[in-house]
């Protein structure tokens, strides 16, 4: 009910919206796009704070497709039940500062971990429909990372926007190990291994996005840095970073 609340589920609305009709709040385990209100542990809270939340979704989608149900659980427990029937689920992010920053949130990191689906942490200003801005995407040249490439692959096709696979790689000299007793020569040879492993992740990913999407335009980073500082910066120039979980 906090203003900065209602603004993160405003946000999340309106980009649902625009990209997930028949929008649903927690609804029915059908093919429904479902966005889950975080209450609090008292019913009646918990219950007003639902019916604002299809207040607000009411004024951007048709109020006939929402469906609003309060619980009184954990947020995380809640969030991770309706994912097993839901096809995404959109959590805020109001973490301000590096040390929030950080910790992202115990909601959203509680349920990115263990969602039945993919999550969306909604975080800063949204891009306005037709914003020409990429989607980013992370991989780490393993079939973990395939799931999360093909979900942004899949939403640059439908916004008709470019898509960046980046690949982020260190460097010994970055790692936090002792290198005293490496040879300089060992220490270049490594890295030019890592950056062309790096290299070829995102060249075997741009194969498997142009497999499914030829005429998708497609970006292949590698790039050295640490993977969260590699992500970070991309999400300057993105509209949607997407990452993978192990």
């Amino acid at each position: 009910g906090a203003p900065l609340a209602r603004a993160e589920a405003q946000i999340a609305f309106r980009t649902l919206a625009e990209r997930f009709p028949n929008l649903a709040l927690n609804g029915r385990p059908h093919r429904r796009k479902t966005i889950t209100l975080r209450g609090l542990d008292s019913l009646p809270v918990t219950e007003q704070l639902a019916r604002d939340g299809r207040d607000i979704a009411s004024k951007i989608i048709p109020d006939g497709s929402i469906r609003a149900h309060a619980v009184t659980s954990r947020a995380p427990e809640a969030l991770i039940d309706a994912s097993t029937r839901a096809a995404v689920v959109v959590v805020g992010h109001r973490g301000q500062g590096a040390f929030a920053s950080a910790m992202l949130g115990s909601v959203a990191t509680s349920v990115a971990q263990h969602a039945a689906c993919p999550v969306v942490v909604v975080r800063g200003a949204v891009a306005e429909p037709g914003s020409p801005l990429p989607v980013a995407v992370g991989v780490d040249g393993t079939s973990d990372s395939e799931p999360a490439l093909l979900f942004a692959a899949q939403r640059a096709n439908r916004d008709h926007v470019p898509l960046r696979v980046v690949c982020a790689w260190q460097s010994l000299e970055q790692a936090p190990w002792d290198l005293a007793n490496w040879q300089v020569d060992s220490i270049e040879q490594w890295a030019r291994e890592l950056s062309s492993s790096a290299r070829h992740a995102v060249d075997d990913a741009v194969t498997l996005v142009h497999e499914r999407w030829p005429e998708l335009e497609v970006e292949a980073v590698a790039v050295e840095a640490p993977a969260i500082a590699a992500l970070e910066g991309e999400s300057r120039g993105s509209q949607l970073v997407v990452v993978g979980s192990h």
